[in-house]
């Protein structure tokens, strides 16, 4: 004899309720500690004071990497004029040979930041991108 249409449903939401069921169980295995070593459970400290999983000898071979990265891009001096000034004591010059933006900032450079003035400079790579450094006013 076939089943009713409330039987029929009943059926549907019990086998639904045993899937999401599955679904748990099968998710709170994934994501147990159970049997992970100790270490993986560690998290380290590093020197701005938020969490990582990495080890101090990993921070300090990370830490050495960045500074690798901050060498200098070009020994030879290009020249470049201001084109923005801020009051925060940042600029940005127009690389008179390539014309590409490059960040400079105050303590790089011995004058007072003025839209429009003349600098020779060198360039360095940072974490940021590439900025000027070494900068000076060039004399005309």
């Amino acid at each position: 004899m076939a089943d009713s249409f409330f039987k029929k449903e009943n059926n549907k939401k019990k086998k639904q309720k045993q899937e999401e069921k599955l679904k748990r169980r099968e998710e709170r295995k994934s994501h147990n500690n159970k049997g992970k070593d100790l270490e993986d459970l560690f998290v380290y400290v590093d020197k701005l004071g938020q969490l990582t999983h990495l080890t101090p000898e990993e921070q300090a071979l990370q830490e050495k990497q960045e500074i690798k990265k901050t060498e200098k891009v070009s020994q030879e001096d290009h020249e470049g004029i201001i084109s923005y000034v801020t009051d925060k004591g940042y600029a940005f010059v127009i690389d008179s040979q390539t014309r590409e933006s490059v960040f400079l900032h105050q303590n790089d450079l011995s004058v007072p930041l003025e839209k429009g003035l003349k600098i020779s400079f060198k360039l360095e790579q940072s974490k940021n991108g590439i900025r000027a450094v070494d900068a000076a006013k060039k004399e005309q």
